[in-house]
């Protein structure tokens, strides 16, 4: 292809006046872009047809091979955490974010179809954690959960969210907060709900079906169905 293209080339030239190492390759395109590409076609012939026919089934072959070292790491063993880790650091644009998704259906078994899991997310006492169909995990998202955290399907979670079924108790003055124990209490996001970026789900609390949690609230009470939460903590402003 390249080949073909060359003759074409006029040059490169700065995206920015400021010398930025961005640049935008400027092509002189003699009859269209679609000449081009039906010339390299032609001078390609089979092999690209071939090659073009390949990409699907090699790309299944791959996932298929990551699946099945996937199958031999124990869920929640310090191998298990190191590949989680590694993903985490990938792109958070495709294909990483299906191959993370692969990652935690895979070793899961309590993963959905069709979920896009972005970077930085981590999932702490992954055994607990339920999640369904066509979920958007975003950025940075921790869920910690050392009782259970079930998510349903078609749910949201933007950038940063934190979701956690225990916290420290604390009342004791006695004592310090880290040998007093955990308070813990299930945790449960229902379908189509939207948990907005950077807010906080505590230990005991469910959010209703299609409820939407604002930006930064922190939810330390049960929201219904169909309503909107907002503040620290989180109260009803309105419903959809």
């Amino acid at each position: 292809m390249w080949t073909a293209l060359s003759p074409k080339w006029r040059g490169w030239r700065p995206e920015r006046a400021s010398g930025s190492p961005h640049f935008m390759l400027t092509v002189a395109v003699r009859g269209g872009m679609r000449k081009e590409l039906e010339n390299y076609r032609r001078r390609a012939g089979r092999g690209a047809r071939l090659a073009h026919g390949m990409a699907r089934p090699w790309g299944a072959f791959v996932n298929w091979c990551w699946n099945v070292r996937y199958s031999f790491m124990g869920l929640g063993s310090p191998a298990w955490h190191r590949r989680q880790a590694a993903l985490s650091r990938k792109a958070p644009i495709d294909p990483y974010t299906m191959r993370r998704s692969a990652f935690y259906r895979a070793t899961m078994g309590s993963f959905g179809q069709s979920c896009r899991v972005y970077s930085g997310v981590f999932l702490h006492y992954p055994w607990n954690i339920s999640i369904g169909d066509r979920c958007v995990i975003n950025s940075g998202v921790h869920i910690t959960a050392p009782v259970q955290v079930v998510i349903g399907s078609s749910v949201l979670i933007g950038p940063y969210v934190v979701i956690n079924s225990g916290s420290h108790e604390y009342r004791d003055r006695s004592r310090p907060i880290r040998g007093q124990g955990h308070k813990l209490g299930p945790v449960r996001v229902e379908d189509g709900a939207w948990i907005a970026a950077h807010a906080v789900l505590l230990p005991g609390v469910t959010v209703g079906r299609g409820a939407v949690v604002a930006a930064g609230a922190v939810v330390t009470r049960s929201v219904d169905p169909f309503s909107i939460v907002a503040g620290v903590p989180a109260v009803p402003i309105g419903s959809r």
